[in-house]
């Protein structure tokens, strides 16, 4: 369910599942499996899952993919801050921090027109 709401999904989904099997407790039953069935760096697996289900909401609620993606690179403590954040504000934390990074640019003198 965390994820999920990290997510703000309304429903679980496999990538939900295999995002909580892979996050907090490697040692997990499910965690320990995944790593002998596969041999994957469990962050790039994350950072690969978040990625695609971002793309795929996108694509839904627009109708259409994204025209540039990039990617952030944030620590575990920092990645939590955004996250509370991003709740706080009342919005999904892709929402949150598109609007971070635009206000960023704006405020040293980067224009989009």
């Amino acid at each position: 369910m965390r994820e999920t709401s990290l997510l703000g999904h309304e429903r679980i989904g496999t990538e939900q599942i295999l995002l909580a099997i892979i996050d907090d407790d490697r040692e997990s039953t499910g965690a320990r499996l995944l790593g002998e069935v596969l041999s994957v760096d469990f962050d790039q697996l994350r950072q690969h899952i978040l990625r695609q289900v971002t793309e795929h909401r996108l694509t839904a609620e627009l109708g259409l993919g994204p025209t540039h993606v990039t990617n952030v690179r944030l620590t575990d403590a920092e990645h939590a801050l955004c996250v509370a954040a991003a709740a706080k504000a009342g919005q999904r934390i892709d929402v949150w921090m598109r609007d971070r990074i635009l206000d960023a640019a704006r405020a040293g003198g980067a224009s989009t027109e």
